[in-house]
């Protein structure tokens, strides 16, 4: 198994903003686009965590949800790892 303490962790850091700075990528924060209300999405990757989009809710609870599709346009990952599962929500609530 392969273990990182955290100076590898910041390497790494370090080495994925000098790639995205040299790409002429820049990281912004989040802001909304248009008058849907849709986040914009970031540029490169960072310290964040993202949500998926849910099929068959109403919009507004999807707002701020990615597709994995979008979160690899949009997040330019180099180093990412991505966790996945559902929660019935009738079981939770028995």
């Amino acid at each position: 198994m392969c273990r990182l303490n955290s100076n590898d962790i910041l390497e790494m850091k370090r080495g994925i903003v000098e790639m995205s700075t040299r790409a002429g990528q820049e990281c912004g924060d989040f802001g909304t686009e248009g008058s849907g209300g849709k986040r914009m999405k970031q540029s490169c990757l960072t310290d964040r965590l993202y949500f998926n989009k849910v099929v068959d809710v109403d919009e507004e609870y999807n707002i701020n949800a990615f597709s994995f599709a979008e979160l690899l346009e949009h997040i330019c990952p180099v180093a990412s790892i991505h966790f996945n599962f559902m929660i019935d929500l009738r079981w939770l609530l028995e």
